[in-house]
């Protein structure tokens, strides 16, 4: 008689690792393609966000004590990272496979530890590396290090075709915010969010320290245009449970300081669908008002589905954005972004010494162009900003065709090409038919 546990697929216990926000969307999406690609059941350790661990990975450590920008965040969070890295090492002893999102420091040393091990059944473990480091933009040599994984599943064609250019197996499996909505459905869950004038969206990043950099920066300037325009704006700024709330009232405070400096005063909305949630300043009939923290912004990472949250970007004529994921996010959803970077003139120095690239913003690089409006660096302040947000305005047609062009060029998320992928090294280890 024959023991049905021999039919039965083998149990694969995978690897897990993304510290960022957007990687662990993206670590959630590459976790459903196995569950499908593979019969058998899986067992999911490592690290990952609320996301992934909806999908059934557990995690050692809330990934936002990881998170870091910059030399001096990094150091803050060095201790946390060695201890994570060791961690890791630890259940790489024993794992089928290893999923890695982004998160270069960890990841990338995580990467070359495992390929490179003196002990086979370790350095045998099939490595996925989902939207690797920006290598093509600095400190490419790293792709050295790249070219370990036994497959890198890109979200951009042209980064695709640069791996490919130097013999890095590299697979497209394209951009989840390329996915096209059924609008008119979505619509009916939303709602008619804004009314009346005119509805900016607002990305202060992430990070703390994009938040830091940008926030005050971006509703002084937004203040400034109002002023430029006379009218009343409304502002949809979007909150990301990644950063401490204190973080934000912080910032808050600062911009109330600065207003009441420039004689704007506090002010009660004059329509009664901005009387809740919402927070208004005005100077000489003209003003600005912002969602506060504690309202469930429709542009929160927890308040709705992505695909609402594409439909909600929509009501804003167009939007001002920490230079990252957010400015393709508003691109793709047909909203112009104004992508912002403030820097020190420290930080410029080495960037521009070390960047190999002449565009930051994500439409920008896709369409290899200066596309859409770019205010970074030193030259990056209220005046500079408020000029760009005035260009936007007043030629918000001249920006329709690249954002047409931009959703030709961006393809979608593929969970047939990401399956595709998963197959092919399961097949590589005979466990495909198991």
């Amino acid at each position: 008689m024959i023991k049905t546990d021999i039919l039965k697929p083998k149990k694969l216990r995978v690897l897990c690792v993304s510290i960022e926000a957007s990687g662990d969307r993206l670590l959630a999406l590459g976790i459903q393609a196995f569950k499908k690609s593979y019969p058998g059941s899986l067992e999911l350790v490592g690290i990952g966000g609320q996301h992934s661990q909806a999908e059934g990975l557990v995690s050692f450590i809330d990934p936002k004590k990881l998170a870091a920008h910059g030399l001096s965040e990094a150091l803050h969070v060095l201790p946390q990272s060695i201890n994570a890295y060791y961690k890791l090492k630890q259940l790489a002893h024993d794992v089928d496979f290893c999923m890695l999102v982004d998160s270069p420091e960890l990841s990338m040393r995580l990467l070359s530890w495992i390929k490179t091990h003196r002990i086979e059944s370790i350095r045998k473990t099939t490595v996925f590396y989902i939207a690797p480091p920006q290598v093509w933009a600095w400190r490419s040599h790293r792709a050295k290090t790249l070219a370990l994984a036994d497959e890198l599943l890109c979200l951009f064609n042209f980064e695709a075709q640069w791996f490919k250019n130097r013999h890095i197996s590299a697979r497209l499996i394209g951009h989840p915010m390329a996915i096209k909505q059924d609008e008119a459905k979505l619509q009916k869950g939303v709602g008619s969010i804004f009314k009346k004038g005119l509805v900016i969206a607002f990305f202060p990043g992430s990070r703390q320290s994009s938040v830091s950099r940008s926030f005050l920066l971006g509703l002084l300037s937004l203040a400034e245009f109002a002023v430029a325009t006379k009218q009343m704006i409304t502002i949809n700024i979007a909150y990301t449970s990644w950063v401490n709330k204190d973080v934000y009232l912080k910032y808050i405070k600062a911009v109330q300081i600065q207003l009441l400096s420039w004689g704007w005063h506090k002010s009660e909305p004059a329509d009664e669908e901005y009387n809740q949630g919402f927070e208004q300043w005005s100077t000489h009939e003209v003003g600005i008002r912002w969602n506060d923290i504690d309202s469930n912004s429709i542009l929160s990472d927890q308040s709705i589905v992505p695909s609402q949250r594409h439909i909600a970007l929509k009501q804003a004529s167009f939007s001002v954005c920490h230079a990252g994921t957010s400015t393709l996010e508003s691109a793709l959803a047909g909203v112009v972004p104004v992508s912002i970077a403030p820097l020190s003139k420290l930080s410029t120095f080495m960037a521009k010494r070390l960047i190999n690239i002449e565009h930051c913003a994500l439409p920008n690089l896709c369409l290899n162009r200066r596309a859409f409006p770019e205010v970074h660096a030193e030259t990056c302040h209220v005046e500079s900003v408020v000029k760009a947000l005035i260009k936007v305005y007043k030629h918000l047609d001249h920006y329709q065709d690249q954002l047409i062009e931009l959703r030709q060029i961006v393809k979608p998320w593929s969970e047939q090409d990401m399956m595709a992928s998963i197959k092919s090294q399961l097949s590589l280890r005979g466990l495909n038919n198991s």
